[in-house]
């Protein structure tokens, strides 16, 4: 069985919503010089509508041609809208999770659904967990690395975290794009430099926050192969060792004692630094991921693990049996 733990979807409903009442969704649907769909957001975002993020016939079909038996779906980053009002934000959450949880009983064989909240407003977002655990049985949220440029170490998101560790519903975490970075805004290197960046300072914070050191039966999944942490993870240990800044609020357990709790998937978009990944974290914390459909997705993403990790043991844990076990876990 091959599991692609990071996939995204627009559900139909919020489409439709949009559709009715752009003003208020705060987005409008476009076509390009093509006649090609686009989904423009009044906060800045503006991408392609892909038919795979709602039409499942479409992506059944691709997740065959892949070898894909099981997609976890999550939304789009996009429609996080931690920009917007708290009161939309919980709205849309609540209408996403609802399609995503119907798309899975719909099809279990093939879907396992993956919540979205409204990190901008914690008590929110801790109900809306309660919710789509309580009724669907939800066992993944997925978040931000950060929210409107706040860090997730801030002391006001740990009843989140907390919530999510006593529930047992895995943590994770995607990029979040909240506008041009300093000298990041030419050739698109907000996405290609500024998502793993973002990652990076996300687990960092965790890390330094005290969060990991807090929350110490979580399990928290970075994508994009974990941004540069797992090349770099030395550099933030002997600074730890050396400087006073990183003590502030983690002083009796060095925070990286935590990093091999952490899970990361493949998607590193080159072969060796996927084999270094496995080699160096362990193939028990590693799991496949696409970003399917977006066009920065792997599109072959089995055929990456059998090429790049080593051994059928350590292919299978990475291919699925990571992911059941991380489902399965409580």
């Amino acid at each position: 069985m091959n599991i692609d733990i990071h996939t995204h979807c627009i559900p139909r409903e919020f489409i439709d919503l949009v559709k009715r009442n752009p003003l208020k969704y705060q987005a409008r649907i476009e076509h390009d010089s093509q006649g090609k769909e686009m989904i423009r957001h009044d906060q800045g975002y503006l991408y392609p509508l892909f038919p795979g993020f709602y039409d499942m016939d479409i992506r059944f079909r691709e997740m065959d041609q892949r070898k894909i038996d099981m997609d976890v779906i999550s939304v789009s980053p996009t429609l996080y809208y931690y920009w917007a009002d708290a009161a939309l934000a919980e709205e849309i959450a609540r209408v996403c999770n609802d399609s995503v949880a119907k798309l899975a009983k719909g099809y279990p064989k093939r879907i396992k659904p993956c919540a979205s909240v409204p990190l901008q407003d914690v008590a929110a977002s801790v109900k809306e967990l309660e919710r789509v655990v309580d009724r669907y049985g939800i066992q993944m949220v997925t978040i931000g690395t950060s929210v409107e440029g706040r860090g997730l170490d801030d002391p006001d998101f740990l009843p989140f975290f907390k919530k999510a560790e006593e529930l047992g519903v895995a943590v994770m975490f995607h990029p979040y794009y909240v506008g041009d970075r300093l000298n990041l805004g030419d050739y698109y290197l907000t996405n290609l430099i500024g998502n793993p960046l973002d990652t990076t300072i996300c687990i960092a914070r965790l890390a330094f926050g005290g969060v990991l050191e807090q929350c110490p039966r979580s399990r928290f999944i970075f994508v994009h192969g974990g941004g540069y942490i797992p090349y770099q993870r030395g550099r933030l240990q002997h600074g730890y060792h050396v400087r006073p800044e990183p003590k502030v609020r983690v002083k009796s357990t060095p925070p990286f004692t935590y990093y091999d709790r952490l899970f990361f998937d493949t998607i590193t978009h080159w072969g060796p630094a996927l084999t270094f990944l496995v080699e160096s974290h362990g193939a028990e914390k590693i799991l496949m991921g696409s970003d399917y459909p977006f066009d920065m997705a792997d599109v072959d993403p089995v055929r990456t693990v059998k090429t790049f990790v080593r051994g059928e043991a350590d292919q299978k844990k990475v291919l699925s049996l990571n992911a059941m076990s991380l489902f399965q876990a409580k």
